[in-house]
Order: C-alpha cells, then sequence, then structure tokens
C-alpha cells in the first residue's frame, strides 16, 4: 500500500506520526507530527530528489526529503524533523512476535491493486530493485556497494553511518566508533531488522531504517561505512 502511497498520517495514544514510504530508495522512516511547535501532517509533493519521496508539509508547505528530515524550502527551511523508530518485516513475522499487530486496510477510497508492486518484486528480487539502473540521477554516486544493496543506516546528531544488512545479519553484532562515540548494531532474526544503540547504554536508542545504498551516499557523501 505504501508502494502506491508513500505516506500514512496516524495517530497512536494521541501523538500525531506520519509514516513514510519512498519505493525508489527503499527507505521507511517514521517522523513525528508536532514540530517547532506546529502540529500538523505530511503529502506528497510529486517531487523527487535523488530519486527520493519529498514530503510537504501542510502546514506551511515545506518541503522535506523523506531521507534528509530537513526541510530545503519553506517557511520551515533548514528545521529537521523528530524521526522514531518504524521496523521493516513480514507480517508473518510481525504476528508472530506482536500478537496484538493491526494492518492497514485496503479500504482507501482509491483503485489500487495493492498486490501489485509497479516496479517489481522487493521480495522475490526482481524488476528495478534488482537491475541496478537509476530511473532518475543521483547528486553523488559511489561504487564501493552495489547501488541497490540494502544499509542498515542512521545519523548520531550529524554524523551519518551505514551498515551493509547481509553483513549485520551474517555477524549479528558489530561495533564501531562514530565521532567521539562507539555504537553497537544488533540483528533481530526474528524480526529480520536492526537496533542500534550507543555502546554500554541500551537506553541510548539511535534512530535507523534501510535505504538502498544509492541514496543514502548521495545524500551523505561524507558517511562512515562499517565493512
Amino acid at each position: 500500500m505504501l508502494v502506491w502511497h508513500e505516506i500514512v498520517n496516524e495517530d497512536f495514544g494521541g501523538e500525531k506520526v506520519s509514516i513514510t514510504y519512498c519505493p525508489l530508495t527503499g527507505s521507511a522512516i517514521g517522523y513525528k507530527g508536532t514540530f517547532q511547535g506546529i502540529e500538523s501532517d505530511f503529502g506528497v509533493s510529486g517531487k523527487l530528489i535523488n530519486s527520493n519521496l519529498v514530503m510537504y508539509d501542510r502546514e506551511t508547505e515545506s518541503y522535506f526529503p523523506q531521507i534528509l528530515g530537513t526541510a530545503v524550502d519553506g517557511e520551515l527551511k533548514g528545521q529537521r524533523l523528530e524521526e522514531f523508530p518504524v521496523l521493516w518485516s513480514t507480517w508473518g513475522r510481525v504476528t508472530d512476535y506482536y500478537e496484538e499487530a493491526r494492518v492497514l486496510s485496503e479500504d482507501t477510497g482509491f483503485i489500487r491493486d495493492y498486490d501489485r508492486d509497479p516496479y517489481g518484486s522487493y521480495v522475490e528480487g526482481s524488476g528495478y530493485y534488482v537491475d541496478n539502473a537509476l530511473i532518475f540521477s543521483a547528486m553523488f554516486e559511489d561504487d564501493a556497494f552495489e547501488r541497490m544493496d540494502v544499509m542498515i543506516a542512521g545519523r548520531l546528531g550529524d554524523q551519518p553511518f551505514a551498515i551493509p544488512k547481509d553483513t549485520l545479519a551474517e555477524e549479528k553484532t558489530v561495533r564501531f566508533n562514530l565521532g567521539d562515540q562507539t555504537l553497537v548494531a544488533h540483528y533481530d532474526e526474528d524480526l529480520d531488522t536492526a537496533r542500534v544503540f550507543v555502546e554500554n547504554d541500551d537506553e541510548a536508542f539511535v534512530n535507523s531504517f534501510d535505504v538502498m545504498w544509492f541514496a543514502w551516499y548521495a545524500f551523505f557523501p561524507e558517511t562512515m561505512i562499517y565493512e
């Protein structure tokens, strides 16, 4: 459903949130709906930067590239949104782990074939997701990995990092230095996802998410890479 609509604006426990997904960059990110004293939600602008969804804040009409999470135009230019964790997994894994999990209704009011991904198959590996060809250009490119290789990526403050998901799945736990901090990434085999923390402090959660290598590098060519 998110391949077609890209953004879901919801209310959980009285808190407004937006769950966002860009199929061209394979990135699923959650953003809080209250920021800079403004309560709003997001729409799809129809624009792209580095093939990535550009959202717009409906209150101020400021533009936010989804991966960057910072306004590049409008009243809020330069302001960064607050993320919250969104775990990429399968429905089968989720319901085994969270028995009361709920799923979006397909009764959206739009005529869409929600059983079909127009870009191919992310799960089975076909079409756009594996052909390594970009539909739109990227500002920066690097051939350390294949363009569509999946990274576990995030930022600690303004310091970006990227871990190949296959590497993390194989090693289960990795440690790496980022600035003056040591981070620890754990692979969660039950959900096929990852969680990143500051070492020796499991309360110091560092948000991360799945994203294609080309897109992360295009926004953050200075990224630290765990290899």
